[in-house]
């Protein structure tokens, strides 16, 4: 996996894609959904068969009425980049958002 665009992803067939999630200041209220589906998990293998190109977003709500922050973390293979979304997404007056990542 390599990063090739704003939230775009480059990646080979059977690659396995991991997205680990830290907050602060709220409850975890982060889930996921790939392809328009819940993604239960926080991992999946990319199939380019079926999905040409795999659509990946994060909703998140914040429990407090400030200060929430989730770190957004991306990995692929052992051997390619980690992806780490910096700022990490924070609250701003929100009680919710959603982020979305391509991966072709």
């Amino acid at each position: 996996m390599r990063l090739v665009d704003v939230n775009t992803f480059q990646c080979r067939d059977g690659e396995r894609i991991t997205v680990n999630i830290t907050f602060d200041g709220t409850l975890d209220g982060a889930r996921m959904a790939l392809n328009h589906h819940s993604l239960l998990g926080n991992s999946f293998v990319i199939d380019k068969d079926a999905n040409p190109i795999s659509d990946l977003t994060i909703f998140m709500v914040f429990s407090q009425p400030d200060g929430g922050v989730y770190n957004i973390q991306i990995t692929g293979d052992p051997d390619e980049e980690t992806y780490q979304e910096d700022p990490p997404i924070t609250q701003q007056g929100r009680e919710e958002t959603s982020i979305g990542y391509e991966f072709v």
